[in-house]
């Protein structure tokens, strides 16, 4: 197993103004292929590597629900970006402009939100149940690796996870929520929704001929290249975000993260606290 520790790190002022940007290199340290852990230098973890951990049998029952999971979306604009300007009638440009189209899909449960009053599954885990079922058996192998990696940050998740309404809860894990991508490149961000205490764990089903896509942390001046059934377990409140992908007609990278989405740790439970809420809401 390779050890990183790293001497030093991009000024905070400076990785902000990447926020929002399209990341080309910016890397000195390329991880792939070899089971490595790289050390921020203050010692904490920055990503554990763990090459082709997820089980083969158990991703190839997942891989079609995954790829339904991943519709296409206008709401991913913080990765995907902004439509070009565009010019009204009269001349002006519009003030809003929509989000760039992304293949991407949530699978578990969201929090409250202004819109929404109650935490509830998403679309996909209430309509395709056999499809969610493959994806929960993905996410308790890669929730293994995660309590077996960095068992402190582990601990910290299933902690909250203890407290927190099994309803909203990806069964025998200590994740809430999937995200699922295909074929997309992000721009510079940091995960918002998760759990400030614990961490994120993304895996890539990859198939056909492409390259690319490495995700680079441009603070530390690290680059993952994913593979097929890679796991990484990633500070994902630090920066990150994908180089260009280029591939022959037919390429294919699905790639998920698997968190704990901080609100639904004050979620009650789905059959009586949840109704009720929506309840006195609706008056």
């Amino acid at each position: 197993m390779k050890l990183i520790r790293l001497l030093g790190s991009m000024l905070d002022k400076d990785v902000k103004k990447l926020e929002g940007k399209f990341i080309e290199r910016g890397f000195d340290y390329l991880v792939t292929g070899e089971d490595t852990t790289v050390l921020k230098p203050d010692g904490s973890p920055l990503l554990v590597y763990r090459h082709a951990a997820m089980p083969e049998d158990i991703s190839t029952r997942a891989l079609p629900a995954l790829r339904r999971a991943a519709r296409v979306t206008y709401n991913r604009a913080t990765v995907a970006g902004l439509q070009p300007e565009k010019r009204g009638p009269d001349g002006k440009f519009k003030k809003t402009r929509p989000a760039i189209a992304a293949e991407s899909g949530i699978v578990g449960y969201f929090g409250r939100s202004r819109r929404e009053p109650t935490c509830r599954a998403t679309a996909f885990t209430r309509s395709d149940l056999a499809g969610y079922s493959r994806i929960i058996a993905y996410a308790q192998a890669a929730n293994l690796i995660f309590k077996s990696e960095l068992p402190e940050r582990y601990a910290a998740q299933a902690e909250v996870v203890a407290r927190t309404a099994k309803d909203f809860v990806i069964p025998n894990t200590v994740f809430t929520t999937v995200t699922v991508n295909r074929n997309l490149r992000t721009r510079v961000h940091t995960d918002k929704n998760d759990l400030a205490a614990g961490f994120g764990v993304m895996s890539v089903l990859r198939s056909g001929n492409y390259s690319g896509g490495l995700l680079v942390f441009p603070q530390y001046r690290v680059a993952v290249d994913l593979r097929d059934r890679d796991v990484l377990l990633a500070d994902v409140h630090e920066y990150h975000g994908n180089t260009p992908i280029i591939g022959e007609p037919g390429w294919e990278r699905i790639s998920t993260v698997m968190y704990f989405r901080e609100r639904l740790q004050t979620c009650g439970n789905l059959g009586s606290e949840e109704l009720m809420r929506l309840r006195r809401r609706n008056g």
